[in-house]
């Protein structure tokens, strides 16, 4: 969640050379719920695929990486950049710059920005999206619903 702002700046400025798949390895085991990271990806409203690895098998096939580790991976599946940590947008960033334009010259580049289905298409239509607590005021006749509903677009 802490690298979704850089992500969101990626995917607008890379949107047809760049194709953003995250994906989650749980820390603890009530984060393996497919359904608790279905929330998630609707509570911030996240717009690339995400992949439950919930044996964590991705973290072993590219260790060692700590968590919030972006990978950048060619076409030909080959590991061309990779960074950990918080601050990743400049470095990946410069990776993309120069790697855009060298697999472009070799052919190995179409520029088309790729739609996926998003989680929230198959969302039920509600009045509240994440209600979170209930309150009434007797005088007034009143109810008050909290909803921690983002709006990080």
């Amino acid at each position: 969640m802490h690298i979704l702002p850089d992500l969101r700046k990626l995917e607008a400025k890379y949107s047809q050379e760049l194709v953003i798949i995250g994906v989650h390895s749980a820390k603890f085991k009530n984060e393996k719920d497919t359904s608790q990271i279905r929330q998630a990806i609707l509570r911030y409203e996240i717009r690339h695929p995400v992949v439950n690895d919930s044996g964590s098998r991705s973290g072993r096939a590219t260790a060692p990486m700590p968590g919030r580790t972006l990978v950048l991976i060619q076409s030909t599946g080959q590991i061309i950049g990779k960074r950990s940590g918080r601050e990743c947008l400049k470095p990946i960033d410069g990776v993309l710059s120069q790697a855009i334009p060298f697999f472009e010259a070799k052919g190995q580049l179409k520029r088309s920005p790729v739609q996926f289905a998003l989680e929230e298409a198959q969302r039920a239509n509600t009045l509240l999206e994440f209600p979170g607590k209930i309150s009434s005021d007797e005088k007034s006749n009143r109810l008050f619903i909290s909803d921690s509903a983002t709006t990080a677009s």
